[in-house]
């Protein structure tokens, strides 16, 4: 009677404790931020004071054979169950997430859990129904390499799974190319049987783990500089090695998305059949830009090297005639846009006609810069067609549209940008440079002091934002000496 009251009164203290652990656990929840298993823990409640319940029962029947006994069975079990919760909380909730920092990998909780809970199934075999564990050991023998056998996938899965886990490689956080499935993903989960990714689409792909350790397996880990991209382009023979890589490292310095931490990188690859393949390394801050990135690059490169004069390979089967971009840039009257600008108002048509002899046309893809201020310049550019923000100290100053000119103080007095032009839409914009008005400034140096007033009168216009960020004794001193800089500049004076 004595032992019986003893074993009452000890099942009583565990399952009070208990009770009370959990009841401030969940005060604690509720006062902090701290992340727990809420279910877990009202769970466990509610289960401790079912389980004080039935051991009143029990005492209550401990003298009816049928209802005692019973009572007794699952009051157990309860007991055994709350103590398996707490067990596991301690586990899981506080020496795993301490050691995770908060963030443990799902594969580890499983396996916890799974060890916790078959470690008291088999206690409850042995003090709750008082069976002997040998002969339930060489039952479950048989039965276990039957399941074995029927799970075999999974069991591979499971093991790959905690392959995974072991592997510093492959962790939470890291991108990984799927070579088999073609799948680029960020790693957000590792389960017992698959891995969790987030592609590049925000969408999620969940692959087994015994197919993806089975895949060769592309992974970009995040460095102070960023993510490590590789792209591939392939250029004419015709385009001089230095050029091609100048031409594509400026693309991609200018590319917003470049991680500025590291200086991008052109390689030349290797001789092909029609072109002379390079071999691009940049590093991005955010891997979920990097499609729109290798987008932009390639789509700027394609401009930048039209404007510089060469076409792109490819392979020539039969002669197909087709209207070009350039013959349709023929058909504009280029003439009227002459007249337009205010600055050759003054010029004769033949005057005008060296200068569209001598200018150049270029095209502009959105995005892309067409002159940065502070850089050396001696051009004027005229848009023909698209739109064009105007940026000074990077801040958005106007909108340039077809018919509207730039770039005027750089062409008459080689004086550094005063602004940024950036390309809104795809633009088609006509250079000329200093080489166009050389020859007619030659034959008619009047013309300076008649193009010195038109380029004073158009700079009234921005003349409240220049005295905003310019002394306004500076401001007249630099207009005052134009005529000066003009003819020193075309060399009309020495």
């Amino acid at each position: 009677m004595k032992e019986l009251n003893f074993i009452i009164i000890n099942k009583l203290a565990i399952l009070v404790f208990i009770l009370v652990f959990f009841l401030v656990v969940l005060v604690l929840k509720r006062l902090t931020r701290y992340k727990i298993s809420i279910k877990l823990v009202s769970g466990t409640i509610k289960l401790t004071i079912l389980g004080l319940v039935l051991l009143l029962f029990s005492v209550e029947l401990k003298d009816i054979p049928i209802y005692g006994k019973t009572a007794h069975i699952i009051q157990n079990l309860i007991a055994l169950i709350c103590v398996a919760n707490f067990v596991r909380y301690l586990i899981i909730e506080v020496f795993i997430n301490l050691k995770w920092k908060g963030n443990p990998p799902s594969f580890l909780k499983d396996i916890a859990t799974l060890l916790i809970y078959f470690l008291f199934a088999i206690i409850s075999l042995r003090l709750v129904f008082n069976l002997d564990l040998s002969s339930v050991v060489t039952t479950s023998a048989v039965l276990t390499a039957g399941i074995a056998f029927a799970m075999q996938n999974t069991l591979a899965n499971i093991i790959s799974g905690l392959s995974i886990q072991l592997d510093k490689n492959l962790k939470l956080g890291n991108w990984v190319y799927v070579k088999d499935k073609d799948v680029y993903g960020e790693i957000i989960n590792i389960g017992f049987r698959y891995t969790t990714l987030r592609t590049l689409e925000n969408t999620i792909y969940i692959i087994p783990n015994n197919q993806l350790l089975q895949s060769p397996i592309n992974i970009f880990e995040k460095t102070v500089d960023g993510f490590a991209l590789y792209t591939n382009i392939g250029l004419r023979y015709e385009i001089p090695p230095d050029e091609a890589k100048k031409i594509i490292t400026e693309v991609i310095s200018n590319n917003q998305n470049i991680s500025k931490h590291f200086e991008p990188k052109v390689f030349h690859n290797r001789y092909g059949d029609s072109a002379i393949e390079y071999k691009l390394k940049f590093y991005i801050d955010d891997f979920y830009k990097k499609d729109i990135t290798i987008d932009s690059i390639h789509t700027q490169i394609w401009y930048a090297i039209k404007r510089a004069g060469y076409d792109f390979p490819y392979p020539h089967r039969e002669i197909v005639h087709k209207k070009r971009l350039e013959e349709k840039q023929e058909e504009l009257n280029l003439t009227a846009y002459l007249d337009k600008t205010i600055i050759f108002s003054y010029l004769n048509q033949s005057q005008k006609n060296i200068i569209l002899n001598k200018s150049k046309k270029k095209t502009y893809g959105s995005g892309e810069i067409v002159v940065k201020q502070g850089e050396e310049g001696d051009s004027l550019f005229i848009v023909l067609k698209g739109l064009l923000n105007v940026l000074i100290d990077n801040e958005k100053v106007g909108t340039l549209k077809e018919g509207d000119f730039f770039g005027e103080y750089s062409l008459l007095t080689g004086e550094s940008r005063k602004a940024s032009v950036i390309s809104q839409t795809e633009s088609l914009l006509l250079e000329i440079n200093k080489e166009c008005l050389s020859e007619i400034f030659q034959s008619s140096p009047e013309l300076v002091e008649q193009l010195e007033e038109v380029i004073i009168k158009r700079d009234e216009i921005n003349k409240n934002f220049i005295a905003e960020k310019t002394p306004k004794n500076l401001y007249e001193e630099k207009l005052n000496s134009l005529s000066y800089k003009i003819k020193k500049f075309f060399g009309l004076i020495k």
